[in-house]
């Protein structure tokens, strides 16, 4: 059986990066956040709680489909258009966000009690108590705003910086007695070869244009920490794993004991991995 080199992603959007159908559906999507933030005080919190479960799903459908485009494509100007577009979407979705949450927020518990009893937002009860809980912890909901639209050109704009380099590399691989230039895409099929020498040989290619890159990536990657590191003091947060465990809805008492868990068992892991090698040299 053979696969096709690209996704078929014409089942899901017509066209492409110049998909009509796409363009269409992102202004939809569009106006049903307009709608919602120009009526912001006076959306009820069922309406806004209805509003969020309804865009959501619209934004993770654009996102993973401009993130197809720009993968299977890292030349794609349109694309690259495209995942810019979705990124505002996404932020302006964060202010209504930060409406639900100063809403729920300003409720006493009794009230936020009784408004998990709402048939409309029994379904859901999860993502209203996590908004409320998240209410607590966060700026005024004017700093809060200005941040996230900050964060859009400083924070997130790293994944576009990151696309537009690696779209630039080409990295020189000698294959069937020539040197091809092949993109950091195509360099990492050959990591899957069968052949032990060219996996050694692409992942050596892969590892010096990647260092090529380093000093970029990693100013980049200190500016970025440092906007967060900043966010977390105006917030007044003490802890660096506060935010991270709360995405994952996990406590720091699960992480450590995990991690301790891998480090009391690494011993084991060595040996099976030491038998892997000798096996490996054994078959090449």
């Amino acid at each position: 059986m053979t696969y096709p080199i690209k996704w078929d992603l014409e089942s899901i959007f017509k066209g492409g990066s110049n998909s009509q159908e796409f363009t269409e559906f992102l202004r939809e999507t569009d106006n049903q956040m307009n709608h919602v933030i120009k009526r912001s005080g006076e959306n009820t919190i069922e309406e806004l709680v209805g509003a969020i479960e309804t865009i959501s799903p619209r934004l993770r459908q654009t996102g993973a489909f401009v993130s197809c485009l720009t993968a299977q494509d890292v030349k794609d100007k349109q694309a690259l258009l495209l995942a810019e577009k979705v990124q505002e979407q996404q932020v302006k979705a964060q202010k209504l966000q930060l409406l639900l949450e100063e809403k729920v927020g300003d409720l006493n518990d009794e009230e936020f009690k009784q408004l998990l009893k709402v048939e409309s937002v029994k379904p859901s009860a999860f993502m209203v108590e996590k908004t409320r809980k998240r209410s607590k912890d966060k700026m005024s909901s004017e700093k809060e705003e200005l941040a996230t639209k900050l964060a859009k050109d400083g924070y997130h704009a790293w994944g576009s910086v990151y696309n537009e380099a690696v779209g630039r590399m080409e990295i020189p691989f000698e294959e069937d007695g020539e040197t091809k230039n092949l993109s950091a895409g195509q360099l990492h099929n050959r990591l899957g070869s069968t052949d032990r020498s060219v996996r050694e040989r692409a992942f050596a290619a892969s590892l010096a244009a990647w260092e090529e890159q380093s000093p970029l990536f990693t100013q980049t990657l200190n500016r970025l920490s440092g906007f967060r590191l900043k966010l977390y003091e105006e917030r007044e947060w003490d802890n660096v794993l506060k935010e991270p465990l709360e995405l994952n809805l996990m406590t720091e008492e699960t992480l450590t004991t995990m991690w301790d868990t891998i480090i009391k068992n690494k011993p084991e892991l060595y040996a099976y991995m030491d038998k892997k090698l000798n096996y490996s040299e054994l078959i090449n």
